[in-house]
């Protein structure tokens, strides 16, 4: 049973994993999963997300050719998060922001869909790689620090 919006991001966490169609990327066509990366996201007005994708070597590719911090892709197996059917990357020099009435949005079109969070651990990983990158804003990083 799919939720409405405003329940679902009621329950909003750092952490979080959705799916969905990012309308903010070139190629709408494909699903991906967006990890919610927000220490306090209930009472922040911008929701950071960063996405999953299995496209690992043309990350890696881009991230050498652009001569930008290593740490800033976090590879993950598909054994360690179970919602992962493939071997995966988080490539923390690009995020995507959203307020929370356009996640109720896409949420309420049925474009959303609440899949799980992601270890602690994990999560831990991808701010450090947001704070690594030359690419992310300073405000961005400010909200990201312990």
């Amino acid at each position: 049973m799919q939720l409405p919006g405003r329940v679902l991001i009621g329950f909003i966490e750092g952490g979080n994993v959705y799916l969905f169609k990012n309308p903010n990327f070139n190629n709408v066509e494909h699903e991906h999963y967006h990890v919610v990366v927000n220490h306090d996201p209930q009472n922040e007005d911008t929701i950071i997300l960063v996405n999953a994708t299995s496209q690992i070597e043309k990350r890696k590719m881009w991230v050498s050719k652009n001569k930008l911090p290593k740490e800033t892709l976090i590879e993950v197996g598909h054994t360690e998060c179970p919602f992962l059917s493939k071997d995966t990357v988080f490539d923390c020099n690009n995020k995507t922001l959203f307020t929370k009435d356009d996640l109720v949005d896409l949420t309420d079109s049925m474009a959303l869909q609440y899949i799980e969070k992601v270890p602690y651990d994990l999560l831990k990983k991808i701010r450090a790689g947001l704070i690594a990158s030359p690419m992310i804003e300073g405000y961005i990083k400010e909200m990201l620090k312990d």
